[in-house]
Protein backbone atom coordinates (compact mmCIF):
# COMPACT_ATOMS: atom_id res chain seq x y z
CA UNK A 1 0.00 0.00 0.00
CA UNK A 2 2.78 2.25 0.70
CA UNK A 3 4.82 1.64 -2.09
CA UNK A 4 1.45 1.95 -4.26
CA UNK A 5 1.04 6.00 -2.51
CA UNK A 6 4.36 6.83 -2.92
CA UNK A 7 4.21 5.63 -6.50
CA UNK A 8 1.05 7.76 -7.33
CA UNK A 9 2.31 11.00 -5.58
CA UNK A 10 5.52 10.93 -7.55
CA UNK A 11 3.44 10.43 -10.47
CA UNK A 12 0.93 13.77 -9.35
CA UNK A 13 5.12 15.47 -8.15
CA UNK A 14 6.05 15.15 -12.10
CA UNK A 15 2.54 16.73 -13.66
CA UNK A 16 3.57 19.48 -11.39
CA UNK A 17 6.47 19.92 -12.22
CA UNK A 18 5.79 19.46 -16.10
CA UNK A 19 3.29 22.32 -15.50
CA UNK A 20 6.10 24.25 -13.72
CA UNK A 21 9.20 23.69 -15.79
CA UNK A 22 11.19 26.44 -17.19
CA UNK A 23 12.84 25.23 -19.91
CA UNK A 24 11.16 23.62 -23.41
CA UNK A 25 11.64 21.62 -26.42
CA UNK A 26 9.79 23.11 -28.89
CA UNK A 27 8.86 21.55 -32.41
CA UNK A 28 7.09 22.98 -35.12
CA UNK A 29 6.01 21.09 -38.26
CA UNK A 30 6.99 23.56 -41.62
CA UNK A 31 6.38 20.71 -44.17
CA UNK A 32 4.05 22.91 -45.95
CA UNK A 33 6.38 25.87 -46.01
CA UNK A 34 9.49 24.19 -46.80
CA UNK A 35 11.17 25.69 -49.06
CA UNK A 36 9.46 29.00 -48.64
CA UNK A 37 10.93 32.44 -47.21
CA UNK A 38 9.02 34.09 -44.11
CA UNK A 39 9.21 35.24 -40.87
CA UNK A 40 9.42 33.88 -37.16
CA UNK A 41 8.97 36.56 -34.33
CA UNK A 42 9.46 36.44 -30.28
CA UNK A 43 8.13 38.84 -28.05
CA UNK A 44 8.52 39.19 -23.74
CA UNK A 45 6.40 41.56 -23.10
CA UNK A 46 5.39 42.79 -19.16
CA UNK A 47 1.67 43.87 -18.55
CA UNK A 48 0.26 46.99 -16.55
CA UNK A 49 1.10 46.68 -13.37
CA UNK A 50 4.43 45.58 -10.96
CA UNK A 51 6.58 42.84 -12.04
CA UNK A 52 9.98 41.62 -11.79
CA UNK A 53 12.55 41.06 -14.77
CA UNK A 54 13.07 37.44 -16.44
CA UNK A 55 14.51 36.39 -19.35
CA UNK A 56 13.57 33.22 -22.30
CA UNK A 57 16.86 32.45 -23.82
CA UNK A 58 15.87 30.65 -27.54
CA UNK A 59 18.75 28.44 -28.43
CA UNK A 60 19.25 24.76 -30.33
CA UNK A 61 17.58 26.07 -33.55
CA UNK A 62 17.34 23.35 -36.03
CA UNK A 63 15.63 23.22 -39.90
CA UNK A 64 15.30 26.15 -42.01
CA UNK A 65 17.73 29.04 -42.30
CA UNK A 66 18.05 32.22 -40.63
CA UNK A 67 18.21 35.71 -42.58
CA UNK A 68 18.04 39.30 -41.93
CA UNK A 69 17.10 39.75 -38.10
CA UNK A 70 15.17 42.77 -36.87
CA UNK A 71 15.40 44.06 -33.34
CA UNK A 72 13.76 45.95 -31.49
CA UNK A 73 14.67 47.41 -28.56
CA UNK A 74 18.54 47.46 -27.34
CA UNK A 75 21.63 44.98 -26.54
CA UNK A 76 19.64 42.20 -27.65
CA UNK A 77 22.33 39.19 -27.29
CA UNK A 78 23.44 36.75 -30.23
CA UNK A 79 22.34 37.19 -33.99
CA UNK A 80 20.23 35.93 -36.24
CA UNK A 81 18.66 32.58 -36.23
CA UNK A 82 19.90 29.56 -35.55
CA UNK A 83 22.26 31.71 -33.24
CA UNK A 84 21.03 31.69 -29.43
CA UNK A 85 18.78 35.02 -29.03
CA UNK A 86 17.63 36.49 -24.98
CA UNK A 87 14.96 38.12 -24.66
CA UNK A 88 13.80 40.38 -21.58
CA UNK A 89 10.29 41.34 -20.57
CA UNK A 90 12.00 45.03 -19.05
CA UNK A 91 10.55 47.74 -21.54
CA UNK A 92 12.92 48.51 -24.21
CA UNK A 93 15.93 45.75 -23.24
CA UNK A 94 15.44 43.34 -26.96
CA UNK A 95 11.66 42.36 -26.36
CA UNK A 96 11.21 41.56 -29.74
CA UNK A 97 13.03 39.99 -32.04
CA UNK A 98 11.55 39.18 -35.82
CA UNK A 99 13.67 37.00 -38.40
CA UNK A 100 13.40 35.89 -41.93
CA UNK A 101 13.77 32.41 -42.36
CA UNK A 102 13.57 29.66 -45.43
CA UNK A 103 11.71 27.10 -43.90
CA UNK A 104 12.88 23.27 -43.95
CA UNK A 105 10.22 20.68 -43.27
CA UNK A 106 10.37 21.29 -39.68
CA UNK A 107 11.52 23.84 -37.32
CA UNK A 108 12.84 23.26 -33.94
CA UNK A 109 14.32 25.38 -30.84
CA UNK A 110 14.93 25.37 -27.19
CA UNK A 111 13.24 27.48 -24.59
CA UNK A 112 14.34 28.62 -20.96
CA UNK A 113 12.93 31.21 -19.13
CA UNK A 114 15.00 32.52 -16.24
CA UNK A 115 14.98 35.37 -13.60
CA UNK A 116 13.54 36.55 -10.70
CA UNK A 117 9.90 36.37 -11.91
CA UNK A 118 10.67 33.04 -12.01
CA UNK A 119 12.91 31.53 -9.36
CA UNK A 120 11.72 34.34 -6.63
CA UNK A 121 8.79 36.00 -7.37
CA UNK A 122 8.16 38.95 -5.14
CA UNK A 123 4.61 38.56 -3.03
CA UNK A 124 3.68 42.54 -4.68
CA UNK A 125 3.84 40.92 -8.23
CA UNK A 126 0.30 42.35 -9.63
CA UNK A 127 0.96 42.06 -13.56
CA UNK A 128 1.86 39.13 -15.51
CA UNK A 129 4.28 38.88 -18.47
CA UNK A 130 3.89 36.86 -21.83
CA UNK A 131 6.09 35.38 -24.16
CA UNK A 132 4.97 34.85 -27.36
CA UNK A 133 6.19 33.17 -30.96
CA UNK A 134 4.74 34.16 -34.05
CA UNK A 135 4.97 32.59 -37.26
CA UNK A 136 4.61 34.10 -40.99
CA UNK A 137 4.74 33.29 -44.31
CA UNK A 138 5.96 36.56 -45.56
CA UNK A 139 9.73 37.61 -45.06
CA UNK A 140 7.91 41.37 -43.30
CA UNK A 141 5.79 39.43 -40.89
CA UNK A 142 2.16 40.15 -42.16
CA UNK A 143 0.69 37.13 -42.94
CA UNK A 144 -0.17 34.37 -40.26
CA UNK A 145 0.88 30.98 -41.17
CA UNK A 146 0.23 27.36 -38.99
CA UNK A 147 -2.37 29.10 -36.90
CA UNK A 148 -5.82 29.93 -36.17
CA UNK A 149 -4.35 33.17 -33.99
CA UNK A 150 -5.48 36.08 -36.48
CA UNK A 151 -2.11 37.96 -35.54
CA UNK A 152 -0.10 35.44 -35.94
CA UNK A 153 0.69 33.82 -32.70
CA UNK A 154 1.63 29.99 -32.92
CA UNK A 155 3.03 29.48 -29.56
CA UNK A 156 2.35 31.70 -26.06
CA UNK A 157 3.61 31.38 -22.36
CA UNK A 158 1.80 33.62 -19.75
CA UNK A 159 4.04 34.07 -16.46
CA UNK A 160 2.04 34.63 -13.60
CA UNK A 161 2.45 37.09 -11.01
CA UNK A 162 3.39 33.85 -8.80
CA UNK A 163 6.29 33.01 -11.17
CA UNK A 164 4.02 30.12 -12.99
CA UNK A 165 4.48 29.72 -16.50
CA UNK A 166 1.03 28.62 -18.75
CA UNK A 167 1.10 27.63 -22.31
CA UNK A 168 -1.35 28.26 -24.96
CA UNK A 169 -1.33 26.92 -28.38
CA UNK A 170 -3.01 28.10 -31.53
CA UNK A 171 -1.33 25.69 -33.74
CA UNK A 172 -1.97 22.54 -34.48
CA UNK A 173 1.86 21.75 -35.87
CA UNK A 174 3.51 22.87 -32.80
CA UNK A 175 4.58 20.41 -30.29
CA UNK A 176 6.16 21.15 -26.79
CA UNK A 177 8.25 18.84 -24.15
CA UNK A 178 9.02 19.89 -20.84
CA UNK A 179 12.94 19.11 -20.94
CA UNK A 180 13.56 16.57 -18.46
CA UNK A 181 16.58 18.24 -16.18
CA UNK A 182 13.97 21.04 -15.83
CA UNK A 183 11.26 18.26 -14.13
CA UNK A 184 14.33 16.74 -12.14
CA UNK A 185 15.30 20.01 -10.61
CA UNK A 186 11.41 20.52 -9.48
CA UNK A 187 10.87 17.27 -8.56
CA UNK A 188 13.59 16.19 -6.61
CA UNK A 189 12.92 18.50 -3.49
CA UNK A 190 9.47 17.48 -3.37
CA UNK A 191 10.41 13.72 -3.80
CA UNK A 192 12.86 13.94 -1.07
CA UNK A 193 10.52 15.86 1.51
CA UNK A 194 8.14 12.67 0.60
CA UNK A 195 10.46 9.75 1.25
CA UNK A 196 11.62 11.03 4.32
CA UNK A 197 7.85 11.90 5.51
CA UNK A 198 7.30 8.36 4.94
CA UNK A 199 10.53 7.13 6.90
CA UNK A 200 9.38 9.03 10.21
CA UNK A 201 5.94 7.32 9.65
CA UNK A 202 7.87 3.88 9.57
CA UNK A 203 9.87 4.56 12.57
CA UNK A 204 7.13 5.70 14.84
CA UNK A 205 4.89 2.10 13.70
Amino acid sequence: MKKQLLTLTLSILLNVAAASASTYSVVVNTSSLSGDTGAIDFQFNPGVGTFQSATVQVSNFAGGTGGSQTVYGSGVVGGPAPAAISITNVAGQDNEVLDTCTFASSLAFTLNFSGPAITAPAGNNTARSEFSFFLYSDPAGNNPALTSDPNGVALAFALSPQGVLTASIPSPDVKITPEPSSIALMCAPLALLLIGSLRRKRSQV
